[in-house]
């Protein structure tokens, strides 16, 4: 009779182990899953902004171009300017 409540006082005691473990491994999982949730955020978050700046590179593009085709005219815009004022320099 001793030796079947000592299996099964080992039994429990084997349980009770098994049950901290899930828990503890239940608890992990809970912790891994959160930061997963918080990961696919930030990386929604960065997606979003990546599209975002794409916009941005096509629109600074087209600003480039026209930048450089206004260089060319440069010259004749101060040439323009710096007679405009010669000539309205000796009048009041």
């Amino acid at each position: 009779m001793e030796g079947a409540k000592q299996k099964v006082a080992d039994c429990e005691a084997n349980v009770e182990a098994q049950n901290k473990t899930l828990k503890k491994y239940s608890e992990e999982l809970a912790e891994v899953e959160s930061m997963a949730e918080a990961l696919n955020a930030k990386m929604n978050l960065a997606s979003r902004l990546v599209n975002g700046l794409a916009g941005e590179n096509k629109r600074w593009g087209e600003n480039v171009i026209t930048l450089n085709e206004e260089i060319g005219l440069l010259v004749g815009d101060v040439l323009l300017a710096s007679s405009f004022v010669s000539y309205i320099g000796p009048f009041d």
